[in-house]
C-alpha cells in the first residue's frame, strides 16, 4: 500500500501554524524553543515552515513540552474545522 505525500498535508499546515502561534504566545524564539527542546534550530523551521514531510512525533512532543501545551490543543480547532 502506498501512502501519499500529501495524505496528511492539511494536518501538518494546521500543526505548523499552531506551533508557531504557541511559540511566539509564549515569547519564545525558534532558536530559544531548539535550545529547551533540546532540538537544532533548522527542526524547529523546518516545521514551521513545512518543509519537513513528516515530523518525528517526539520532536514535536519536545516541542510542545518546553511551549507547555497539549498535543490536543494543538490539533483541537483543526478537529473542529473538520466537523463544521
Amino acid at each position: 500500500m502506498t501512502r501519499s505525500k500529501d495524505r496528511y498535508a492539511e494536518e501538518l499546515r494546521h500543526l505548523a501554524g499552531a506551533m508557531r502561534d504557541a511559540r511566539r504566545g509564549a515569547n519564545y524564539s525558534q532558536q530559544s524553543l531548539a535550545e529547551k527542546a533540546r532540538l537544532s534550530i533548522g527542526t524547529v523551521r523546518n516545521l514551521e515552515q513545512r518543509t519537513v514531510g513528516d515530523p518525528g512525533f517526539f520532536e514535536i512532543v519536545a516541542m510542545a513540552s518546553v511551549l507547555g501545551v497539549s498535543l490536543d490543543s494543538l490539533m483541537s480547532s483543526f478537529d473542529d474545522q473538520k466537523s463544521d
